[in-house]
């Protein structure tokens, strides 16, 4: 839903259709803050940050140290910046995304690129890879999710799975999950030279830690709650899907009663920002039959 939409919506709530008493600065904060509270609770903003999205592209231009554009991108999704990349062309190379500029024409990013002199016109084959390091036991959650989309950061992993057997391997393997104490007072007895495939792992913060410690560069596929981006504009995208985005209202209402000091209205809100909130996973969380055939 676009931000004049929310706003409509919850003016109408305050009975405020011009503005007379609400100004939209604080009402689209409150809106913000209702989006926020929404996402984590319901936990209805998830991304499935992988490894596994191919594309090709093709170089604008002879290709030095820098930065250089990629254009002709079958798809750019998930492609964020900071991730690695594997150029695989006349010559295998790494780099880094650094750019996904909003203005430039669809399909187009920038990356940070070594030495490829007269590349211009060369085609490349490009493959996202999220992917562990040898030796190290502690990963950051991704940093940028995917604004472009409306995701701004990771704030909870539900699942890590890891390939094994190359980028698109024969076996994705997806990991335990443990508690800290026990992590780290069984997995945590083995020493950092234990080194082998990743079978174990455990959220502490915002960072998660494998065990046994990645033994090669193994790609690994994260299932993750997001924090949603600020509405600034009409334009912005949201990443609150239908029918969560309901609720949101009902929230927003509540926090502009409550700075009017209508204790008694905005419990009202609350109320029926908790039933909607209800119905919503309720309406999404239907019955499914695993296998008809059993």
């Amino acid at each position: 839903m676009a931000l004049n939409a929310y706003l409509t919506q919850v003016r109408q709530l305050l009975k405020d259709p011009n503005g007379n008493t609400y100004n939209s600065t604080d009402l689209t904060a409150y809106i913000n803050e209702a989006r926020g509270e929404l996402a984590t609770t319901a936990e209805c903003v998830r991304l499935l940050y992988q490894f596994n999205d191919a594309s090709t592209f093709t170089t604008t231009g002879n290709t030095a140290i820098g930065v250089a554009a990629i254009t002709n991108l079958l798809s750019t999704t998930n492609i964020q910046v900071g991730d690695l990349v594997t150029l695989a062309g006349t010559i295998d190379v790494v780099c880094q995304v650094t750019a996904i500029p909003p203005t430039t024409p669809a399909g187009q990013v920038n990356i940070t690129v070594p030495a490829l002199a007269n590349s211009a016109g060369a085609t490349f084959s490009f493959t996202h890879l999220f992917k562990t390091v040898v030796g190290q036991e502690t990963y950051s959650f991704p940093q940028s999710a995917w604004p472009s989309q409306g995701y701004l950061r990771v704030v909870q992993v539900k699942s890590i799975s890891v390939n094994w057997g190359g980028v698109f391997g024969s076996n994705n393997l997806q990991l335990e999950k443990a508690s800290f104490t026990n992590y780290n007072a069984i997995l945590g007895y083995y020493g950092k030279n234990l080194l082998a495939q990743p079978a174990c792992w455990v959220q502490y913060g915002t960072t998660f830690k494998l065990r046994p410690i990645p033994s090669a560069a193994y790609p690994m596929q994260l299932d993750t709650i997001c924090e949603p981006i600020d509405l600034a504009t009409d334009t912005d995208p949201e990443a609150i899907p239908y029918p969560f985005t309901n609720a949101i209202k009902y929230y927003a209402a509540y926090l502009a009663f409550l700075s009017s000091q209508r204790d008694k209205d905005a419990e009202n809100m609350m109320k029926r920002y908790e039933r909607s909130h209800g119905n919503s996973r309720a309406s999404v969380a239907r019955s499914i039959v695993p296998n008809v055939y059993r």
